[in-house]
């Protein structure tokens, strides 16, 4: 409303600015009457203060749309993380996203309300000129009108031609922008220095910079060859139409004051004409990225949404549990090959199971199915006999807790890391995660660190943060998992940064929690296969064997020839 009001203000100051110039013209050449002179300037004086204090209002009021503005930031990215994991590693959503992106960085709200408000000051304006010009010389409207036309049919096609560059752009432009942050990035650093790499990586950067900037400097020369024409007859135009004005004046066709009221007028027709068109044009061209927005934020996806009523809810607690594979095969996407192939097994509660194979064999791929990271191509899982397809998804995630290869944390306190969005700061919790972390061999570290838990990790917000090594932050992880007491636990890579002696105490954790518990464990060191009460061999892409560790080694020469591999250097060490 405040806004609404300001443009009225604005268009009321800009009639008076057309009207009260004039007048003031005509006296100095006229009556000389200093009363209406004062008069006249004492009115635009008071307006531009007015309109001054109004917009300042206006100003300290626009907040609210720029905080809705943020919330429409925050609805995008939040978005990601509603859609399943295939959807968002696909390069074509990430494109989508982008472009939905431009509805903030265009600032698309704030420009589609003030345009509003600019519409009905233009309106009034386009009136009040067309009256003046009409007075000079009417023929000076239609003259205008074709300049203003002309202006917003190039600006139109002008912005098309934007859009479409900018869908082509943005893979460059993701591009450029992920060489550009690898320098910042630390997972990044150790490479950069150890290998050298610094010049070549400059050099992909300013490769994909190259092509984004030869692109970008393609669509320049194309808008400038356009709109070089039309300003430049817009130039003729205006001192053909001041030579015209001026002629007319020497005939005493027009005073002074209509010679400057004149000109000011063809100016501001030609403005409020493209104000009002402009209020179309723009509402197509930006439609392209609200579009975007919308097709973005109206991604379904199959699993992240797979809630409501007709699924089941709550999973009765149970002794026993199956989650059973039916001839279950998968692939990444339909033209790619088989990762899993004609999977038939069962798993069962109280079991740990440790899944073995080669690189790309398949095993955290099977892992991703079990908690429906993924829904199988073929086949289908069930749990306790029914499809997990029957279960709201956070009831079925809910059973889950999981440590995958790489381990991330956030820049919170260490106890925040472990509870996560369970995290209460009650002092039982946090006597809770100080014995897991205690069970896991961090007793004495946390005991010596000031805050004790309550320490905050990294040093993005707190110079006193601590750096935490890769075994730790892995046994951080692992204690996020074992904090929740989840029935089913996925285990990629778990111990992969442990030393030799945390890896014991971590075996031997899993062995006393077992129990009521169905343990997915998935490792390259083969003594976790020693320690499972079940070993799944996977080889080509499928179940070669199963069964335990000392049964395996009798009966399938492949997992023998696999385990012995890695086990030959001990027994070497040894002798």
């Amino acid at each position: 409303m405040l806004s609404f009001f300001s443009q009225i203000c604005n268009a009321a100051a800009a009639v008076l600015m057309l009207w009260l110039p004039k007048i003031i013209l005509d006296e100095f050449v006229g009556d000389r009457n200093i009363t209406k002179i004062i008069i006249c300037v004492a009115v635009m004086a008071v307006s531009a203060i007015f309109i001054c204090v109004v917009e300042k209002i206006t100003e300290t009021l626009g907040f609210r749309l720029s905080h809705l503005q943020n919330h429409v930031r925050i609805e995008r990215t939040s978005k990601m993380a509603e859609l399943d994991m295939a959807q968002v590693e696909s390069p074509a959503v990430h494109d989508l996203s982008a472009l939905a992106a431009e509805v903030n960085n265009r600032g698309t709200i704030n420009q589609v309300t003030n345009r509003v408000m600019w519409l009905f000051s233009a309106i009034p304006m386009l009136i009040t000129t067309i009256i003046i010009l009409a007075e000079v010389n009417l023929w000076l409207v239609p003259i205008s009108v074709v300049f203003a036309v002309a202006s917003v049919i190039v600006s139109a096609h002008i912005e098309k031609r934007v859009f479409e560059n900018h869908m082509y752009s943005e893979t460059l432009f993701r591009a450029e922008n992920y060489f550009a942050g690898v320098f910042s990035n630390k997972d990044f650093r150790k490479e950069i220095r150890f290998f050298r790499i610094h010049d070549w990586l400059v050099a992909k950067h300013e490769k994909k910079y190259g092509e984004l900037l030869a692109n970008e400097q393609k669509l320049n020369n194309y808008v400038a060859g356009v709109t070089a024409p039309v300003e430049i007859l817009s130039i003729i135009k205006d001192y053909a139409i001041y030579l015209y004005l001026a002629f007319r004046v020497l005939a005493g066709k027009i005073t002074i004051g209509m010679f400057t009221q004149g000109f000011q007028a063809t100016g501001q027709l030609t403005s409020s004409i493209k104000s009002v068109m402009d209020f179309f044009t723009y509402f197509t061209n930006e439609s392209r990225y609200i579009r975007a927005w919308v097709d973005f934020m109206g991604l379904k996806s199959n699993i992240e949404s797979w809630k409501g009523d007709g699924l089941i809810k709550e999973i009765p607690a149970s002794d026993t549990a199956e989650i059973r594979l039916e001839n279950v095969s998968f692939r990444y996407s339909d033209d790619g090959p088989e990762v899993l192939r004609n999977i038939d097994y069962s798993f069962h509660l109280g079991k740990v199971y440790s899944v073995i194979g080669a690189n790309g064999a398949g095993k955290t791929t099977l892992l991703n199915l079990i908690g429906r990271l993924y829904d199988v191509t073929d086949g289908r899982i069930t749990y306790n006999g029914m499809p997990i397809r029957d279960f709201d998804i956070d009831a079925y995630r809910g059973m889950f807790s999981s440590v995958f290869q790489q381990t991330h944390v956030f820049a919170m306190s260490i106890a925040e890391n472990i509870a996560l969005d369970r995290y209460d700061g009650s002092a039982e919790q946090k006597e809770k995660i100080t014995s897991i972390l205690s069970d896991l061999g961090m007793g004495d570290y946390i005991a010596g660190l000031p805050d004790g838990v309550d320490t905050q990790l990294g040093k993005e917000f707190d110079e006193n943060g601590v750096i935490m090594s890769g075994g730790q932050l892995q046994r951080l992880s692992i204690a996020r998992a074992l904090f929740r007491d989840a029935r089913i636990l996925l285990l990629d890579e778990p111990s992969s940064a442990l030393d030799p002696l945390a890896e014991d105490e971590f075996f031997g954790l899993l062995q006393s929690i077992s129990a009521g518990r169905m343990i997915f464990y998935v490792s390259h060191r083969l003594l976790s296969a020693a320690l499972a009460d079940t070993v799944v061999f996977i080889k080509d892409n499928h179940i070669a064997a199963s069964g335990k560790h000392e049964e395996l080694m009798k009966t399938c020469p492949d997992y023998n020839s696999f385990y012995m591999a890695q086990a030959k250097y001990y027994k070497t060490a040894e002798t």
